[in-house]
């Protein structure tokens, strides 16, 4: 993996003209294989006669020393760089247009795989109507184990974030810059508490601290696809929000969007949507019945011991309404990989909130 991120380092970094690196991609076929001893040695069938490969071996060999240390230093700050021959890479991405070539992540990126994940976003001027809603619905699908996926942007996002965090929960936020700088910089102390919180920052930005307005509707491509639900909370006619609803809609993602006044400029964009076929968010539990959980939860009814991990306490809950439980029934339910389960499962044990009733089932003491 490492020499793909590297090969397509150096591609984007060498100035080739368009036409040049386009006939390496194809004849190589991804960035995985490029042999670039084999480019330098056959220039002719890379050329054009307008276009030439000026570089030699050893200013290529010094471009390629310079990616492995700048990937070097990524991971040594903590960010890890993922490519689409990662498992964790998603899959709808791996093929959309315009391609995303490779993700970077600062946190935990176990939140793009285990787990249902829904995003929730609008406005960046959002009504007080719209940010009570971002911010409960966000605390009650978090509380019920759901990822919360946003853009870090100023309005719904910020209070989606917030909700999910206030919740105990996870959250990923999919910046516009690079994952080590905040944008907008208020968001500072939301950007700290999701790392704080081992949630995720995610973006497709290799270096950019302030972003070029085409930014923004490019990552709204990855929102929607690393979501397994998009809701629209407030949006105006010309909302970001709706570019993020169309890419879902390409990927198959079901879409709600939050009714508001037809007087409101706010909800001009999410009313639109609903009449265009968005099922309409009148119900938080209608959330949950989309992504296939039925679970009337009551997480502060229970005082849990500290440690315990927010995976455990789902399974509790899960297991509560059910009252007994195979491993593969919560692998269904959770969509965590079954060694995650059975630890949180071992750690419901060693508390004494659960046991084995049988081989792979527990129940409640």
């Amino acid at each position: 993996m490492e020499q793909y991120i590297i090969n397509c380092w150096m591609l984007e970094s060498i100035p080739w003209d368009n036409s040049i690196k386009k006939r390496v991609l194809q004849y190589f076929g991804d960035y995985q294989h490029i042999r670039w001893q084999y480019i330098i040695e056959n220039k002719l069938h890379f050329e054009s006669e307008c276009h030439k490969i000026e570089y030699s071996a050893v200013e290529l060999k010094i471009i390629k020393d310079k990616s492995r240390q700048e990937l070097s230093e990524m991971i040594e700050c903590g960010v890890e760089v993922i490519s689409p021959l990662n498992y964790t890479f998603p899959l709808v991405l791996r093929n959309y247009k315009p391609l995303v070539k490779l993700l970077y992540v600062k946190g935990n990126k176990s939140l793009l795989t285990s787990g249902n994940r829904i995003a929730i976003i609008g406005s960046r001027k959002p009504t007080a109507y719209g940010r009570k809603i971002a911010y409960d619905l966000s605390k009650y699908l978090a509380h019920r184990g759901v990822t919360i996926v946003s853009g870090l942007a100023l309005g719904i996002d910020a209070m989606a974030h917030k909700g999910a965090l206030d919740a105990g929960g996870n959250t990923v936020a999919v910046l516009p810059t690079d994952v080590n700088h905040v944008y907008p910089q208020t968001n500072t102390k939301i950007y700290q508490n999701i790392l704080e919180a081992d949630s995720l920052i995610l973006s497709e930005s290799r270096t950019c601290t302030t972003p070029n307005r085409y930014q923004f509707p490019l990552r709204n491509r990855i929102i929607s696809a690393i979501s397994d639900v998009v809701i629209i909370i407030e949006a105006g006619e010309k909302s970001g929000s709706l570019i993020t609803a169309q890419h879902a809609i390409e990927q198959g993602k079901t879409v709600y969007a939050l009714p508001g006044s037809i007087l409101s400029p706010q909800s001009s964009g999410s009313n639109r949507l609903i009449y265009d076929g968005a099922t309409p968010l009148i119900n938080f539990e209608h959330v949950l019945e989309s992504i296939g959980i039925d679970i009337e939860i009551m997480p502060d009814s229970i005082n849990f011991p500290e440690g315990l991990s927010k995976l455990a306490k789902q399974i509790y809950f899960i297991v509560k309404k059910m009252k007994n439980l195979s491993l593969d029934e919560i692998v269904a339910s959770t969509k965590f990989e079954y060694s995650e389960i059975f630890a949180a499962v071992s750690e419901l044990i060693l508390e004494d909130l659960c046991e084995y009733s049988g081989i792979n089932e527990i129940t409640l003491l």
